[in-house]
């Protein structure tokens, strides 16, 4: 399910991905070389340029003159990237940002969301018990801050207290699902509650995903 989840996300941003690369090549053909050419025909009068037209033909001056030190550039960046964030506390800092990202932010959310309870759900119906089950899923999410409250929840449970005691006070976790989890634990049907859960951040994804796409 995790896996099909991902290719209907991967599947609907193909396209505007397709859409967006093509522009970014288009800008960089007419910046290298259709500036150009324009540039001769506006500095021949000697007229005072407005700022954006002087901006713009900066900007190509850059690409034309400097393409060697930006895509430099480019993969030092990427590198040091990359680095930092096998480190533990890049990794932590890039898993924060996913979540304040504008638009990205509450998709990467609702995966962590569905990934949390879809998993859950099928631990504890599988009779696994709780904290166990919450110890697998802390490695299923994908998240380090999810995680973390994940651990957290374990040391609750196990000194007696409510599964949904951390993610009450957690502000990355949406007030439904510790709501919910706590309806599902003084009814006895956890699992049902985690799998309606599950089913439902999967559809917000859907139609978050697809917005995107149509704003796009």
């Amino acid at each position: 399910k995790d896996y099909d989840l991902n290719s209907k996300i991967k599947g609907a941003m193909t396209y505007p991905a397709f859409i967006l690369g093509a522009m970014v090549v288009i800008g960089v053909l007419m910046m290298v070389f259709v500036i150009p050419k324009l540039t001769a025909t506006l500095t021949a009068y000697g007229a005072k340029l407005p700022i954006m037209t002087r901006a713009l033909i900066g900007l190509s001056d850059l690409l034309r003159g400097y393409w060697w030190l930006l895509i430099g550039l480019a993969i030092v960046a990427v590198t040091m990237y990359r680095l930092y964030a096998r480190t533990p506390n890049g990794h932590r800092n890039i898993d924060l940002l996913k979540f304040k990202l504008p638009v990205f932010g509450p998709i990467f959310q609702k995966i962590y969301l569905v990934r949390f309870a879809r998993s859950f759900s099928t631990l504890i119906a599988s009779g696994i018990p709780v904290t166990h089950s919450l110890e697998i899923v802390a490695d299923v999410i994908g998240n380090v801050l999810y995680k973390e409250v994940t651990l957290e929840t374990i040391k609750e449970v196990e000194a007696g207290n409510s599964v949904a005691t951390v993610m009450v006070k957690n502000k990355l976790i949406p007030p439904m699902l510790p709501q919910m989890m706590i309806v599902g634990e003084q009814t006895g049907k956890l699992d049902l509650i985690l799998d309606k859960l599950s089913a439902f951040y999967a559809k917000e994804l859907e139609n978050l995903v697809a917005n995107l796409v149509s704003v796009i």
